[in-house]
């Protein structure tokens, strides 16, 4: 549970080294191996996707009544927040598969924003 200013604040947080040195970033942001050796899309507490050579970190919450979306660009400094006031950010959608084009909002943002031209 928060706002949308503290989210901005901890998504520039990290752009700024103020929460985590690089070397810890690196970990936090590196897939996990599974215990057969395959590469899951998760690091500690945040996905992680590559698209067009753009590394993609990200996370949502979802509870009765609310639901979030975090997505970080690091390469460009660029976070996207969502917030509702309902579970309808996430509930309809499988975000816990680890990919995030499974949801419109983080499509049209990441299509827009970020990979303005790509073929997608």
């Amino acid at each position: 549970i928060s706002n949308i200013d503290d989210m901005l604040k901890y998504a520039a947080a990290f752009d700024g080294n103020q929460l985590l040195t690089d070397d810890l970033k690196a970990t936090v942001f590196s897939p996990m191996i599974s215990n057969t050796g395959k590469t899951l899309p998760y690091g500690l507490g945040w996905f992680i996707q590559q698209k067009e050579g753009i590394t993609l970190t990200w996370h949502y919450g979802y509870w009765v009544g609310m639901s979030s979306l975090i997505i970080r660009i690091p390469e460009k400094k660029m976070s996207f927040v969502l917030m509702a006031n309902s579970d309808m950010l996430s509930a309809p959608y499988p975000l816990g598969n680890g990919d995030i084009w499974v949801s419109p909002y983080a499509k049209e943002f990441l299509k827009t924003f970020v990979l303005a031209g790509a073929k997608l």
